[in-house]
């Protein structure tokens, strides 16, 4: 960023995960010594994108449905806040809306179900989405599209009915410079935007 001469970084992603004890210029926030340094202003937003109207489960869920006609998996400190979108597709088997998934998506899929079911009625939730299992299922989705699932995840679902696709977490999310970009577009006309070209940092080995 600091190359390319830009005043500010938004992300969706937010830099700091745990807190720091220091930041230093060879210690773990060597990054933030480096932003602070260059005079790069970071503005980061995660979840709070996610769950916007129109933010990041809407954009992401409008790839797959017609509409969104419902939601799911509220924050637990704001039940109003929703991270998960659902709504019905006309009837396809499984492996076609796998294949859709990777069309749309790109990158491998991980995936529990029978190929043959038709689904008729999707949950989807961008990124980690292992904790709303029961609660699509609940709900009536055939199938769940969401990222970073564990091997018990999938035998819960497995167990409730209710077909699962892991989509990766990248992928899941790789709309989200678009998405910001277009927003700072409409705030702020005059701003010059250079859009993030990064790729998954995940490699799978054949």
């Amino acid at each position: 960023a600091a190359r390319l001469g830009a005043d500010c970084i938004i992300s969706h992603h937010p830099l700091l995960f745990t807190p720091l004890r220091s930041v230093l210029a060879g210690g773990p926030g060597g990054l933030v010594y480096r932003l602070v340094r260059s005079g790069v202003g970071v503005i980061s937003m995660h979840t709070n994108l996610d769950s916007a109207p129109g933010g990041l489960a809407d954009r992401f869920a409008l790839q797959f449905l017609p509409s969104v006609t419902g939601v799911f998996g509220a924050e637990p400190d704001r039940p109003d806040v929703f991270y998960g979108r659902m709504g019905g597709i006309p009837p396809v088997p499984l492996s076609a809306l796998l294949d859709s998934v990777r069309a749309r998506l790109g990158g491998p899929l991980r995936y529990a179900g029978d190929p043959a079911r038709t689904v008729s009625v999707l949950a989807l939730l961008c990124g980690a989405g292992r904790d709303y299992i029961d609660e699509a299922a609940r709900l009536g989705a055939d199938a769940y599209i969401t990222a970073d699932l564990g091997y018990h995840a999938f035998q819960r679902a497995v167990e409730l009915g209710l077909a699962v696709v892991d989509a990766g977490h990248y992928q899941t999310e790789q709309c989200a410079p678009v998405l910001l970009a277009e927003a700072v577009r409409r705030a702020a006309p005059a701003v010059q935007i250079i859009a993030s070209a990064q790729a998954d940092v995940i490699r799978f080995h054949a």
